[in-house]
């Protein structure tokens, strides 16, 4: 996510992972085994315009620079801390 491409999850349903791809809309969260729903996810990408996908990869990134990237985890942890984290 962080490189801002879009992703291709195989996980398990519901995990952390597939949240984040499905909150940011960057990708496609395919539970394991599901071998029709991959094909489905690398046909709909291999369809999508480049403007899409660079779009979709952006919405990625931006979501791992936002709420993951070290600054804003620091800064949350100091919140949590001195109990501003409401």
């Amino acid at each position: 996510m962080a490189v801002g491409r879009p992703v291709l999850y195989l996980g398990p349903l519901g995990s952390h992972g597939g949240e984040l791809v499905t909150h940011a809309q960057c990708g496609w969260v395919v539970a394991h085994g599901d071998v029709a729903a991959a094909v489905t996810a690398i046909e709909a990408a291999r369809r999508m315009t480049n403007e899409d996908r660079a779009a979709m990869g952006s919405r990625g990134a931006e979501l791992i620079r936002c709420d993951y990237a070290k600054d804003a985890a620091v800064g949350r942890i100091c919140e949590i801390l001195e109990g501003n984290d409401e």
